[in-house]
């Protein structure tokens, strides 16, 4: 029996998260195996190393793309994806995949697609045709990637529509759900006073999750709009979990603001807390607050609220259970007071209904890797538009 090669390439820590129940399924499906490429904030100690987390639940590293971070500054990130584009395309020539699988609309991602898209080497890609226009590149970057790609996995049928306007053939588009819901519906995870005590957080008393990644310039400074959420946070009395930001430009100034308030009273600073850590804590989460897709996407199927601050998420779907707020620190307060408090909020939040899939995400990818055809017309990409 022929067996495919998938070559996964993943940069971040939240992408990983998505990949797993994906990565899970191919290494179970007998005519798959995957080629596990690992770079960016992966390999940084500064931000986790969640290279370690990877490792942790059981997936061996075929291949390190270590780079380093982006610097800074003007052109950097363009020599630096230019660097890893490089390097991507040596280890795709090498090993020859039967395909490249990505996910989502991070800088990262051009660097393999390219080198995949250059070499011949098809590209299947999960999270096409989201909206995303707050992000620092993301709409940008995620349509560049599905017109270089030659199956799509949508998240939503929102999504596969905005596909097909594009242009994309029908036939190599297949909606399947978002990845999160597999994870969110996995009996894997530890008990959640398990993880609660190994943070050092009170499990009986409430708590807010809260991560901020850089802002698109739009919203200000990535500093100031972290001291604005840190210290309308500081006086809701309540338990605080912040997480560290992504790598991208702006997460020094960041970090930074972490350490500052990091041993205030209530306040549990973790760079980075996995896949499987994280979970229970959404689950048990009073409220999610900051600018991250969780806040938008794992929350809703919960029924958790959440308070999505800036406009990084502008233009995903928001369900009933999303308040939103500008980084500042008295119109955060007030969503905030309405999360925790508000008993028609909260009646509202109980009844939202997910658009993002009812799971089984990762088995549908893996199965139609194995059963889709390799040919030409695959590769020779040719655009739809309807009359």
């Amino acid at each position: 029996m022929n067996v495919r090669s998938i070559a996964v390439f993943t940069a971040n820590r939240s992408e990983f998260g998505l990949l797993a129940p994906i990565l899970r399924a191919i290494e179970v499906h007998p005519r798959l195996k995957h080629i596990l490429l690992v770079a960016g904030m992966h390999l940084n100690d500064a931000l986790g190393s969640t290279r370690r987390e990877i490792v942790a639940e059981g997936f061996e590293i075929e291949k390190y793309l270590d780079i380093g971070q982006p610097c800074e500054g003007a052109g950097e990130l363009s020599k630096w994806v230019g660097r890893l584009t490089c390097e991507c395309g040596e280890v795709l020539a090498g090993i020859r995949p039967d395909f490249l699988v990505v996910l989502g609309d991070r800088y990262e991602l051009l660097a393999p697609v390219t080198a995949a898209f250059l070499g011949g080497i098809p590209i299947a890609h999960i999270s096409g045709g989201d909206l995303t226009e707050g992000g620092l590149l993301d709409d940008t970057v995620r349509h560049t990637i599905s017109r270089m790609a030659h199956l799509h996995f949508p998240g939503t049928e929102a999504s596969m529509k905005r596909l097909i306007t594009m242009g994309e053939e029908p036939w190599r588009i297949r909606f399947v759900g978002e990845p999160c819901i597999d994870n969110l519906l996995s009996a894997e995870y530890p008990l959640f006073e398990e993880v609660a005590a190994s943070i050092g957080l009170d499990p009986k008393r409430r708590y807010v999750l809260c991560t901020i990644h850089p802002v698109p310039k739009k919203d200000g400074r990535s500093d100031i709009a972290a001291r604005e959420t840190f210290a309308a946070l500081a006086e809701a009395n309540i338990q605080v979990v912040i997480t560290y930001p992504n790598g991208d430009p702006g997460s020094s100034q960041i970090i930074a603001e972490i350490k500052r308030v990091k041993g205030t009273p209530g306040f549990v600073v973790v760079k980075s807390l996995g896949r499987i850590q994280y979970i229970p804590l959404l689950k048990h989460a009073a409220v999610v607050v900051g600018n991250s897709s969780s806040g938008i996407v794992e929350s809703v199927p919960l029924h958790v609220p959440a308070v999505d601050l800036g406009t990084r998420q502008k233009g995903r779907p928001h369900t009933a259970n999303v308040l939103r707020a500008p980084f500042d620190r008295e119109k955060i307060a007030h969503k905030l007071d309405i999360a925790l408090n508000d008993a028609a909020f909260h009646e509202s939040v109980k009844n939202c209904i997910s658009p993002f899939g009812e799971g089984g995400c990762g088995k549908r990818i893996a199965d139609i890797l194995a059963s889709v055809r390799l040919d030409e017309k695959l590769l020779a990409k040719r655009y739809f538009f309807p009359e």
